[in-house]
């Protein structure tokens, strides 16, 4: 068997070449090769060792990847031909990768080591070579859901949406009622929301909704008239000629009505996601909680509302008895998908705590529910006296809801009351 330093001789001899190249082109001084094949061969001495480790792997891919950087400013310094230091560039990060491959096929189990190589394989922009990385990590970790989390990420990041939906699908197949399957199925609704959003504001659904409604309002009967009087002088089209238009425009209309109010572009996705939770972790009530936060965060989406109150609704079919959280989740919906700096936003928030005010004396009779309203109610009260987009007169009726609150069961630990 070869020895330690035999087959650290081999690696380094394969590295000749580009470092003739490089004191060829006079990228590196003679000195600085010497120095690099010196620490190269006191790395790879080390690593085929027994004594090698993780973290000497990373510590000499680190040192690989500053000579990389290096090597591309000296590139553009010496005004190197283009195709000559892409082909420097890509032997140096072929050197880099084949590193990594070594660490992961002598540390297979280590899940650390092989984010690290994705995460070196996402900032060179490699995209083939980390979609065969992040294959082959899946493979050997099919019950992580952290990986499937982080292979629907990276599929997100190439724009590949479909992958996305495939990986999240395939991840909760294998570990979607195992530790970490809740934060899949999160992660996988949270996704869902954002990528309808997006495609809603790409399409302009919501302008073309807004300039349809302020068109129709801001028709006035007599402009319309001088406009057919100023019209009347010109020559007008054949009437075959106008109905066809007529029809053409109602069609497009139409049919851009009906994909606005497809199911998938109305929640439906995030909707089926929360039920396949909900039914898989048993209704547990912690898990519609978080779903419930989540769906919250995208309060500019016009269906949010809609998904609030599906939640809802489930929630309080599954649970028995009376639900001190279901019931802070129905005192919020009033605010649902209205922003704090709104025209609207007042007459919510007057709604929300009258709400809030009839809840605390219906649950007088539930003394765990009423404290689990409170529990819930106060703190979410806070966050919204601090945003900074509420104006001062309605943070003092926030803060006075607040002290009134939490004078009926004592005070609830981690709040504070802002100053009025």
């Amino acid at each position: 068997m070869a020895s330690a330093t035999d087959k650290a001789r081999f690696y380094i001899e394969q590295t000749v070449p580009s470092l003739r190249e490089w004191e060829r082109r006079q990228l590196f001084t003679k000195s600085e090769i010497s120095s690099i094949t010196s620490q190269r061969t006191g790395f790879e001495t080390q690593l085929n060792s027994r004594e090698a480790s993780t973290s000497l792997f990373l510590r000499y891919t680190t040192y690989e990847s500053n000579i990389s950087l290096l090597l591309s400013k000296r590139l553009t310094r010496h005004a190197i031909p283009p195709k000559a230091a892409q082909k420097l560039r890509v032997n140096q990060q072929s050197r880099l990768f084949k590193i990594l491959d070594r660490a992961t096929i002598r540390f297979k189990s280590d899940l650390g080591l092989w984010a690290q190589y994705l995460h070196f394989c996402r900032e060179q922009a490699a995209i083939k070579r980390g979609q065969k990385v992040l294959t082959e990590c899946l493979r050997l970790f099919p019950t992580r859901h952290e990986v499937w989390g982080y292979a629907a990420g990276w599929a997100e990041g190439t724009g590949d949406l479909s992958g996305a939906r495939g990986y999240y699908l395939r991840g909760l197949r294998f570990c979607g009622s195992s530790n970490g399957g809740q934060d899949l199925y999160l992660r996988f609704a949270r996704a869902e929301m954002r990528w309808v959003g997006e495609r809603r504001k790409i399409l302009g659904i919501e302008e073309h909704q807004i300039s349809s409604a302020r068109k129709m309002n801001e028709e006035d009967p007599e402009q319309i008239q001088n406009e057919n009087e100023d019209a009347s002088a010109i020559a007008q089209p054949s009437q075959d000629d106008a109905d066809a238009y007529t029809d053409d425009a109602e069609r497009a209309s139409n049919d851009f009505h009906h994909f606005s109010t497809t199911p998938a572009m109305t929640g439906a996705i995030p909707i089926a996601i929360f039920d396949q939770a909900m039914k898989a972790w048993n209704n547990r009530l912690s898990l519609a909680e978080s779903f419930f936060d989540m769906f919250s965060q995208f309060q500019d989406l016009p269906y949010t509302p809609k998904i609030l109150q599906h939640v809802i609704e489930y929630t309080a079919q599954t649970q028995t008895g009376e639900s001190g959280m279901v019931r802070s989740w129905q005192c919020r919906m009033p605010m649902a998908g209205i922003a704090v700096d709104s025209a609207d936003f007042p007459h919510a928030l007057r709604r929300t705590l009258a709400e809030i005010r009839d809840s605390t004396v219906s649950l007088d009779e539930y003394g765990v529910a009423k404290l689990d309203f409170q529990t819930k109610t106060v703190p979410w009260l806070q966050s919204l006296a601090n945003n900074d987009k509420l104006v001062p007169e309605l943070k003092i009726v926030v803060s006075s809801s607040i002290r009134r609150l939490m004078t009926l069961q004592g005070p609830v630990s981690g709040t504070s009351v802002i100053a009025a």
